[in-house]
């Protein structure tokens, strides 16, 4: 799991997202999972926002892309938030590298149209790199919850780690920061775990 600010840059906040090249099914899948949100902006004076996420992928969007609203916060958690996307028998790094996957990010109103919170954008070649690293971590026995640990640990203020400056001990299953003054706003492409990115 990764967290990544939202866009523009006036909107304020991160999303935790993974994604996932599943291949012992046929036919093979992109996984993507939505795990939570950090520091979101309120689009109410009065009141929290209900932040919800909704998922364009390749241009085009169904009903079910769609996260459950959580009420009254601006840290939501989305559990079980997992969107499976097929991928064509034989095609499948082709498809990957030329897809586009759209997380937009919105504050439910009761009364009139929903706020728009904020918007991530991946590219093909940033969901393929994001596989591979979600590959990684999984076979060295790292889950979600201590990537999201070591995360929390190190970031700053301003956002999370700018390049992927974490070394991992796969004798001891332990992690560490080889820079920690790297920080500064993530983007997609910049962001990967062992070997300093």
């Amino acid at each position: 799991m990764r967290s990544f600010h939202l866009e523009p840059k006036k909107a304020r906040g991160v999303i935790g997202v993974k994604f996932s090249h599943v291949t012992d099914t046929t036919p093979q899948s992109l996984v993507l999972q939505i795990t939570d949100g950090k520091n979101l902006p309120k689009a109410d004076p009065f009141h929290l926002s209900d932040p919800y996420c909704t998922i364009t992928f390749n241009g085009g969007t169904k009903k079910e892309w769609k996260t459950k609203t959580i009420k009254e916060t601006l840290d939501p958690v989305w559990h079980n938030a997992y969107f499976t996307f097929p991928l064509p028998a034989g095609e499948e790094a082709e498809f990957l590298s030329s897809s586009e996957a759209k997380i937009d990010v919105w504050d439910w109103d009761r009364i009139g149209t929903d706020d728009h919170l904020g918007r991530l954008t991946f590219t093909g070649a940033e969901i393929l790199k994001l596989c591979e690293k979600s590959t990684e971590t999984q076979a060295l026995g790292l889950d979600d919850e201590a990537l999201k640990t070591i995360e929390m640990e190190w970031k700053r203020l301003e956002g999370t780690p700018k390049a992927s400056e974490f070394k991992v001990s796969e004798e001891r299953g332990r992690t560490t920061p080889v820079n920690k003054n790297k920080w500064a706003g993530v983007s997609a492409e910049e962001v990967g775990i062992g070997g300093g990115g």
